[in-house]
């Protein structure tokens, strides 16, 4: 039987890997307009893109 601690550990692991794919869609959505409107190289797309991770390795 599962321990109550491990169920919401669980619970929060779960709830972190759905706020990554949802915050990693936003970019995906978001990224196309950015590069029109600030101009942006390949370098500083990578960047942005993997910004959104590291913010969320902080988050942790």
């Amino acid at each position: 039987m599962i321990k109550k601690n491990m169920k919401l550990v669980y619970l929060i692991i779960g709830l972190g890997a759905l706020l990554q794919g949802y915050l990693t869609g936003v970019i995906a959505g978001v990224l196309p307009f950015m590069i029109k409107e600030f101009d942006l190289n390949t370098t500083i797309q990578g960047l942005v893109s993997s910004f959104i991770f590291l913010v969320e390795l902080l988050a942790l």
